[in-house]
């Protein structure tokens, strides 16, 4: 676990997350979502503690807000990394009151998982850093340094860098069992122009975790109602069309927080996409935070079809698994800007525990 400790410096508001008791097994996006690029957080609100249901209306967790900081904006306001053959320093700041100071960094680039490090002194190249922040309310400075996995010159690309609430925690099945409301995500999204062709980058572990394969199925009336039922609010054709969902499912069941598995033999994980047409997403499936590749690699791209439900079914080796695991999946849009009314951000699935 590794600390960022506060500096003098200027800092960028972008955006603050606010937590949730209320999880969903299905996961939406719309245009109602919080745009990253804005310059002013929302106003906070409470946050619900997901283990006392007992004080669900007066429990305060904590909250985030983190971006780039103003030196990485131009005279004209804007941000745009460079990436010209040489490593990419990209100066952020993170702010976080009550639990929000344990958190983990994730980055994209143009959707693919991206290793990183940060500017200390045991600096190095991880797909996840973890943080705990010290004291509430302070402004704390680092720097994100990566060679991006892809793109090529004259390109440019969307970086996206989404915190993980609480990343370190995971249920033991004694005290608890599910995540509650922890690992819940923040998106923010930077564009990067490309003077160089990216670096070849193996992934930091190319161990196969199983194969992979893809689908899709028309949508039904009985999706419609799943989407109904597990998002508390009614869902009809026209907001299918106006949306994005994930639904995922284990041995063909639904899960919200643990699952037993065996020592051995397969997990089918179905893993759909739906709703918004034309939307291409970049999906990664996650263990422990770690991204984990499959007989198709290390994500795996889907484009949405009107009136169609994408499916990845990636068929999971138990034996590579230990006696307990973070499981989760990552979608990240590789072409909102491409529906400027509507905003589509980074869609994560709800973790769950996958223990022997």
């Amino acid at each position: 676990m590794k600390k960022i400790y506060c500096k003098t410096g200027i800092k960028q508001r972008i955006i603050l997350l606010l937590f949730s008791l209320t999880l969903f097994t299905v996961t939406g996006c719309n245009s109602n979502s919080t745009d990253a690029s804005s310059s002013e957080a929302p106003e906070t609100d409470e946050v619900i503690n997901p283990f006392d249901s007992d004080k669900a209306n007066t429990t305060i967790m904590g909250g985030i807000a983190h971006g780039a900081q103003e030196s990485n904006i131009d005279e004209n306001g804007k941000l745009l990394l460079v990436f010209n053959g040489e490593d990419v320093r990209f100066e952020y700041y993170v702010n976080a009151y009550g639990q929000a100071r344990s958190i983990g960094f994730l980055m994209f680039v143009n959707g693919v998982p991206q290793p990183y490090k940060i500017d200390t002194a045991d600096a190095a190249y991880e797909y996840m850093h973890t943080f705990e922040l010290e004291e509430d309310n302070v402004d704390y400075f680092f720097t994100f340094i990566f060679s991006p996995v892809t793109g090529e010159q004259g390109d440019t690309l969307t970086v996206d860098v989404t915190s993980i609430y609480n990343a370190s925690f995971m249920p033991d099945m004694e005290e608890s069992t599910s995540y509650g409301g922890y690992h819940a995500i923040l998106p923010a999204s930077y564009p990067m122009l490309f003077e160089s062709d990216a670096l070849h980058f193996d992934a930091l572990d190319d161990k196969s975790f199983g194969t992979v394969s893809y689908s899709s199925e028309p949508v039904t009336n009985q999706l419609l109602e799943t989407l109904t039922n597990n998002g508390l609010r009614d869902i009809d054709m026209d907001t299918f069309n106006s949306e994005v969902f994930s639904l995922m499912y284990f041995d063909g069941e639904m899960k919200s927080d643990n699952l037993q598995v065996t020592e051995n033999g397969v997990l089918q994980i179905q893993y759909m996409l739906c709703g918004h047409a034309g939307l291409e997403y970049e999906t990664t499936f996650y263990i422990n935070h770690q991204p984990i590749t499959s007989s198709e690699g290390l994500s795996h791209n889907t484009v949405i079809s009107k009136g169609s439900i994408s499916i990845i079914t990636f068929d999971l080796d138990l034996s590579e698994l230990e006696d307990f695991s973070t499981f989760y999946a990552i979608s990240v849009p590789k072409n909102a800007a491409d529906f400027p009314n509507d905003i589509f951000e980074i869609l994560k699935t709800q973790s769950i525990l996958l223990y022997k």
